[in-house]
C-alpha cells in the first residue's frame, strides 16, 4: 500500500506535481514508474499508443513492426507474434531473389560473414550496457563511457564497410535491410545506426503484437490519463513551475515530461532539435496477388537504386505491409492485382543522431522522453523510465 498525493485546484486551475505530455511508449513508461512510486501526476495525450499503430484487428503493424530478445526492458509489455527467421528473408542477388542459404556467391564469403557477425555481436553487447546505464543516467553522459560507441556514431558506414571488406555483403544484404529500417542509404548513416538496424541478424526477432501493451502499462492508473490537446506551455513568473493550457482546461505543475517527438514537442516548448531528425516513411497495407517472382517469399528486401519500395512483407493474415520512401510507389511492378487497405505517412519515423547527443534534462523541471537520440521501442521506453527516475531522485552514481 502506498500513499498518493492528491492533485489540488486553485482558482479553477488544477495543480499537479508532474505532467507527462505524450501517450506513446515513453510517456506510458514514465507514468507507470511514477505510479508504482505513488507520485502525483497525470498524462495528457490525444491518443494512447503513439507509433505502436496497428490495424483494427491488431494483426498488422503500421508503425513499429518487430521486437528482439535484446529489448530487455520493454519486452514484458509487448506480446510476441510469429518469429522472423533469416531463411524467410529474400534479397536481389543480381539475377534473382534468394536468401543467404541458396546464394552460391555467399559460399566464397563465409569468412567475411563470420567477421561481420562477430563485430555485430560486440556492438550489441556494448549497446546493452549503454541501455542499462541510461535507465538512471542521461544518454549523453553514459555515451562517454564507451569510446567505441562514440567512434561508431562519428564514423560513416561506407568507411567502415570498405575498411573490413564488407562491400558485397552490404550491396546484396545489409543495405536493403538498413533502407527498410532507417530509410536511408548506407552512405548517409553512421556505423552505430547501420549496425543497430542489423541486430535482428544476431538476436531472436518476432513480429510485435501490441494488442495488450496499453492495458499492461496503464490499467492500474488509467484514471490519470486525460485525452486532450495541449495548446501552450509557459513558465510561471512568480515561482518555479509551469502552466499548461489544454482543450479541457489549465494545469500548473512543477515537472514536465515531454514524451513527444521533436516536431510535436517543438510546437509547445523550445526543445533541442535532434541531428538528422524527420526521416520520412510511407507504410501501405496491401491486399493483392503478387507478381510470380515474389510469390511464396515471406519477406522481400529491395535495392533502393532499382526499386521504389524497400520491403514487401507478407503478414500472417495473408495481406502485405509495404514500406516506401516515396508517397506513390508503382504497385504494378509488384502485383498483378492490388488494393490498398490503408496508407500511413510517418514524418519523423527515424532519428539518426551523431556523437553529439541531445540533453534530456533541458532545463530545471523539464525532461525529454522520446527518440531524440536513438530510435526504437526499447530506447524510447528507457527514456520514459529515466524521466521518472530523475523525478524520483534515483541516480546511477
Amino acid at each position: 500500500m502506498y500513499w498518493v498525493q492528491t492533485s489540488l485546484q486553485t482558482n479553477g486551475v488544477k495543480e499537479v506535481e508532474t505532467i507527462i505530455i505524450g501517450g506513446g511508449i515513453s510517456g506510458m513508461a514514465c507514468g507507470n514508474e511514477l505510479h508504482k512510486a505513488g507520485k502525483d501526476f497525470i498524462l495528457l495525450t490525444k491518443e494512447l499508443g503513439g507509433r505502436m499503430l496497428t490495424s483494427k484487428t491488431h494483426t498488422v503493424d503500421y508503425g513499429a513492426s518487430y521486437i528482439t530478445t535484446e529489448y530487455k526492458n520493454v519486452m514484458s509489455y509487448i506480446d510476441r507474434g510469429e518469429r522472423l527467421m533469416v531463411k524467410d528473408f529474400y534479397f536481389f542477388d543480381g539475377n534473382d531473389f534468394s536468401n543467404i542459404f541458396n546464394n552460391k556467391s555467399m559460399l566464397l564469403r563465409v569468412h567475411k560473414w563470420i567477421k561481420f557477425i562477430h563485430l555485430l555481436k560486440d556492438f550489441s553487447n556494448r549497446l546493452n550496457v549503454f541501455r542499462k546505464k541510461t535507465l538512471l543516467k542521461e544518454q549523453k553522459e553514459v555515451l562517454k563511457d564507451d569510446p567505441v560507441l562514440v567512434q561508431y556514431l562519428s564514423e560513416k558506414a561506407d568507411v567502415f564497410l570498405k575498411k573490413h571488406g564488407f562491400e558485397y555483403l552490404n550491396e546484396v544484404y545489409f543495405n536493403p535491410v538498413v533502407n527498410s529500417t532507417a530509410f536511408v542509404e548506407y552512405r548517409d548513416v553512421s556505423v552505430f545506426h547501420y549496425l543497430g538496424s542489423l541486430i535482428p541478424l544476431v538476436a531472436k526477432t518476432y513480429v510485435a503484437d501490441f494488442r495488450h501493451t496499453n492495458h499492461k502499462l496503464t490499467n492500474s492508473w488509467k484514471d490519470k490519463i486525460h485525452i486532450t490537446s495541449v495548446h501552450e506551455v509557459t513558465k510561471k513568473h512568480s515561482r518555479k513551475g509551469f502552466t499548461i493550457k489544454t482543450s479541457e482546461g489549465d494545469y500548473t505543475c512543477t515537472n514536465i515530461v515531454l514524451a513527444l517527438p521533436y516536431d510535436k514537442a517543438n510546437m509547445i516548448f523550445d526543445v533541442p532539435k535532434p541531428k538528422n531528425s524527420g526521416v520520412p516513411v510511407y507504410v501501405f497495407h496491401v491486399v493483392g496477388r503478387r507478381e510470380e517472382i515474389y510469390l511464396n517469399k515471406k519477406i522481400v528486401f529491395f535495392r533502393p537504386e532499382h526499386h521504389d519500395i524497400t520491403i514487401l512483407w507478407r503478414q500472417k493474415s495473408g495481406s502485405d505491409i509495404v514500406f516506401s520512401k516515396v508517397a506513390n510507389p508503382d504497385f504494378h511492378k509488384y502485383y498483378e492485382l492490388d488494393h490498398i487497405v490503408k496508407r500511413i505517412h510517418w514524418g519523423t519515423s527515424v532519428v539518426l543522431s551523431d556523437e553529439n547527443f541531445v540533453k534530456q534534462n533541458i532545463e530545471e523541471g523539464v525532461i525529454l522522453a522520446s527518440d531524440y537520440n536513438l530510435t526504437g521501442l526499447e530506447d524510447s521506453y528507457i527514456t520514459g523510465v529515466y524521466a521518472a527516475n530523475k523525478i524520483l531522485g534515483k541516480t546511477l552514481d
